[in-house]
């Protein structure tokens, strides 16, 4: 990551659509709609192709019915039961989250728990210690929970994850077949579950995943932002001490001659 956003938990317009049931072409760039698809067949055969590939609304081609994405659920909208339950689940990815940062790793933690509220298995980045770009936390918590079940399905589980999960994650989420993911703050840049891309409520999976978003949202963008703020000024610092001491060089080498 060579550039770190600055606003992570601040809702996108096409996150707050999203919230409020609307589809992504609502607020994003000019929709493929079922007129402009049949225009594109009918002169470009790439462009068809594109057209039915992307299902950039969301909706279908010409003849078929349109499907609206899936919103997802404000944690702010649950009830108090619920949401402490999130919030308890939550705080254990967040620690997970702080033993990535001790490896120099972007702090990032998940959680996977079965319906009786069991620890399945807990996960956090490793790309940089593993030399994966693949070892995000969610992918690490799946695998170990596949390994300790010996099933790469893992029905009615809960992964909880303290950014919103990238495309990577949110499919292999899918793929497990994930009951429902709870995610802490948005992802303006690469956030797969309505900030960026809306993948989690693409209702052409053959799986349907519930997304709970915004559990614990300030804790988990303060320790990102916090996070990014020292590796700047580290930075910044190596930066200075590296002039200064191609400054003394220079001098010495001029003193000499």
């Amino acid at each position: 990551m060579s550039k770190e956003p600055e606003n992570f938990g601040t809702p996108t317009e096409q996150q707050q659509s999203s919230a409020e049931g609307m589809s992504v072409s609502d607020t994003s760039s000019p929709a493929i709609t079922a007129t402009a698809a049949v225009a594109a067949a009918a002169t470009s055969p790439t462009a068809a192709q594109l057209t039915a590939n992307l299902w950039v609304t969301g909706g279908a081609l010409a003849g078929a019915a349109a499907r609206p994405f899936k919103r997802s659920i404000e944690g702010s909208t649950l009830s108090d039961d619920e949401r402490s339950l999130h919030e308890h689940f939550m705080l254990l990815a967040i620690e997970a989250a702080q033993q990535a940062e001790s490896l120099g790793e972007v702090p990032v933690g998940a959680v996977l728990v079965a319906p009786n509220g069991e620890i399945v298995a807990t996960g956090y980045n490793r790309t940089i210690t593993d030399h994966d770009a693949s070892a995000h936390a969610e992918i690490v918590a799946m695998r170990l929970a596949g390994q300790k079940l010996q099933n790469y399905r893992l029905p009615e589980l809960t992964l909880y994850v303290t950014l919103e999960p990238c495309c990577m994650c949110i499919m292999a989420a899918i793929h497990a077949r994930i009951a429902k993911v709870v995610y802490g703050t948005s992802d303006p840049r690469t956030g797969a579950c309505g900030s960026v891309f809306n993948i989690s409520g693409d209702p052409r999976h053959n799986h349907s995943l519930e997304v709970v978003a915004h559990i614990k949202q300030e804790e988990c963008a303060q320790q990102l932002r916090q996070f990014f703020k020292q590796r700047r000024a580290a930075q910044k610092q190596a930066k200075q001490q590296a002039k200064a001491q191609a400054a003394l060089l220079s001098a010495e080498s001029n003193a000499k001659s």
